[in-house]
């Protein structure tokens, strides 16, 4: 068999060439049509109409979480938040949605990075923080998670332990809801 004629089947048979992992993966685009679907659900759900920033909020900062390791994203979990909000029900089921990865001492990005019952201490725009234990009634506390996408808000655990917020006045301090 000549070379030529070698290097022709080896080509033939290895299919073109391989740019992306994820756009060659399946898992990987369902997992992005999933995210996709979801967010766009949920926020339009939350907003009674199509809320394309706060969508695109979601979309984006689940993809990248996803895609850093930081969360994984938990279809079925996804499926049951949806039918919580149509129903009206309270969304303490979107909380399961994404299940941090972080464990105390990692560094995060905010507390959905964390594994329960850590949150993220002291991350800021431009910081990353550390998973610690919640804060405390009566601590200082900075929780500056706002977001366009209803899902990150309600999801978001925040800062102070359960059962506590972080009260935005002059001295910030965690205290029951």
């Amino acid at each position: 068999m000549s070379f030529k004629l070698l290097l022709a089947i080896t080509i033939l048979c290895a299919g073109p060439a391989r740019t992306s992992l994820a756009a060659d993966n399946p898992l990987a685009k369902d997992l992005v049509t999933s995210v996709k679907t979801f967010c766009n659900q949920f926020e339009g759900i939350a907003a009674k109409r199509s809320s394309s920033s706060a969508a695109a909020q979601c979309i984006e900062l689940i993809n990248s979480g996803v895609s850093q390791g930081r969360f994984r994203f938990d279809r079925a979990q996804a499926s049951v938040c949806l039918l919580a909000q149509t129903n009206g029900a309270t969304l303490t089921a979107c909380q399961s949605v994404l299940t941090g990865t972080k464990t105390v001492g990692d560094k995060c990005e905010s507390s959905i990075d964390c594994q329960q019952p850590y949150s993220c201490i002291g991350a800021q725009a431009s910081q990353t923080g550390k998973c610690a234990a919640p804060l405390s009634a009566g601590s200082p506390c900075d929780d500056e998670s706002v977001y366009a996408s209803q899902f990150f808000a309600v999801s978001n655990r925040g800062v102070c332990a359960s059962g506590l917020h972080c009260v935005v006045g002059r001295n910030q301090i965690c205290a029951k809801n």
